[in-house]
């Protein structure tokens, strides 16, 4: 028997945690508790290779605050977690075992950011790969449904991952989906699909948008109207669509963004195009006064037809013609 009556994470308290293991016809039998975390687990392994093994854990509730994790946002995470995972397999290949998860509660709050399951949600582990049959993650106006396999270590089948859902743009700054400074509205339909493997991803799929609003940080006068009409596509954003009224005047943009423009550091490995962006703007009856950087007293009318291209997602890398 071991245990303790102040287990500590960074300085950051737990609870008494305590662990039993018992020997018995050549098997090993363990128990755990960490009652306030509200965890408990139990596990039999085989004494003989390859070490069969079988266990389960069981979170009833847990408060998430008391790990002390910090949100995107930089507020703390808060929040509740219940949940029942079953495995078994053998110790001399972990790879291979099979995990099944059942979350019967996730809720997930940093400062007004709120994030929950709507429903029980299953996933399994098998054959290096994550199975989730269907889950529905919901943040205030939006909602995402998640189902399909994840393949998460090689050797393991092709990846078939369906996302599905609407982002409300109101939230995208909480979560840090936007540069510092800009502030927008409206819903995006997603309709995506991921496949393949994490070495070789494809993806297919449609965003929209309609009735969007973008705030510029610095300019007065905000992007209304805003319509987007796109596919995903062989590693690219193929934009049919972004019409916007800026002011009196409106906004016509289509091109084609490779996504090998986005960070190579990102989380999840996506699809990617190399190449640059090919884009033609047009502006119609632009009052450049309205960004409210023009001397007091000056004005005019802007009309343009512009085509170009970037190799990255920086100004000064654009080169375009204007007519």
């Amino acid at each position: 028997k071991m245990g303790t009556d102040d287990f500590r994470i960074r300085q950051r308290s737990l609870g008494p945690v305590a662990l039993n293991a018992v020997l018995k016809n050549n098997d090993l039998k363990l128990e755990a508790a960490a009652p306030r975390l509200e965890i408990d687990a139990t596990a039999l392994v085989a004494g003989e290779t390859p070490y069969l093994f079988n266990g389960e854990l069981h979170i009833r509730n847990s408060d998430l605050a008391l790990l002390g994790f910090k949100a995107a946002n930089g507020q703390s995470l808060t929040g509740t977690v219940a949940a029942d995972v079953t495995g078994s397999g053998n110790l001399k290949d972990f790879a291979q075992s099979h995990f099944s998860a059942q979350i019967k509660n996730l809720r997930l709050q940093a400062g007004s950011l709120e994030l929950h399951t709507e429903e029980l949600t299953r996933a399994e582990y098998r054959d290096n790969s994550l199975e989730i049959p269907a889950a529905t993650i919901v943040s205030g106006n939006s909602r995402l449904r998640v189902s399909g396999r994840v393949p998460l270590h090689q050797p393991a089948p092709p990846g078939a991952l369906s996302l599905k859902g609407q982002m409300d743009l109101a939230q995208a700054a909480g979560f840090a989906l936007l540069p510092e400074g800009y502030t927008a509205a409206g819903l995006v339909n997603l309709d995506l699909a991921l496949a393949g493997t994490p070495q070789k991803p494809s993806g297919s799929g449609t965003i929209t948008l309609n009735g969007g609003v973008l705030n510029l940080p610095g300019i007065q006068a905000p992007l209304t109207d805003i319509a987007l009409r796109a596919n995903v596509r062989d590693g690219s954003v193929i934009l049919q669509q972004a019409d916007a009224t800026w002011d009196q005047g409106k906004i016509a943009l289509t091109g084609e963004f490779p996504l090998g423009l986005l960070p190579k550091n990102m989380p999840v490995q996506i699809p990617r195009k190399e190449g640059p962006a090919v884009f033609s703007l047009d502006i119609t009856n632009f009052r450049p006064e309205a960004t409210g950087k023009l001397p007091q007293g000056m004005s005019g009318l802007v009309s343009l037809h512009a085509e170009g291209t970037a190799a990255q997602t920086d100004l000064r890398a654009l080169h375009a013609q204007f007519d």
